[in-house]
């Protein structure tokens, strides 16, 4: 009995490590990756696609991280006020490639940008209501891609 309990303990493990490790994040701007991260903790690590010594307005991606884009289970990015350069390769990405625009997200306060009425201020994070908003809105995802 006790080596049939060893037995299922092992198989559980091991499934769930497989998942983790096929369930793949990639996040677009770091403010979003520390909550995911957070979010994440003892399950997987998201993968940080602009690092904090670049700037996301003028980021290029380099073809190694549009690899890893096509390749990730979940692309959380903030969208194109932001990150305009990576527009284009979430188009072409594979169906099986889930995308979250925070921007747009209804349930987000979005407020118009400073110089640009008709774009949004895409710094959303700075209201720590939208915080609690994007980790029920992340939440809810990853339990319904990775439960």
């Amino acid at each position: 009995m006790k080596a049939w309990s060893l037995l299922v303990l092992l198989l559980f493990c091991a499934s769930s490590a497989r998942a983790a490790q096929d369930f793949n994040v990639v996040v677009s701007v770091k403010p979003v990756y520390s909550i995911v991260t957070g979010l994440m903790k003892d399950i997987a690590s998201p993968e940080l696609l602009i690092d904090g010594g670049q700037t996301p307005f003028d980021f290029s991606l380099r073809p190694e991280q549009q690899a890893r884009m096509k390749k990730a289970s979940l692309i959380v990015w903030v969208g194109p006020e932001l990150e305009k350069s990576l527009q284009e390769t979430i188009k072409a990405l594979p169906d099986n490639v889930r995308v979250i625009e925070l921007l747009s997200q209804p349930d987000l306060k979005i407020l118009p940008a400073h110089d640009h009425p008709d774009r949004r201020n895409p710094f959303f994070w700075m209201d720590d209501r939208n915080v609690i908003i994007m980790l029920d809105l992340l939440t809810a995802a990853f339990i319904e891609m990775d439960p």
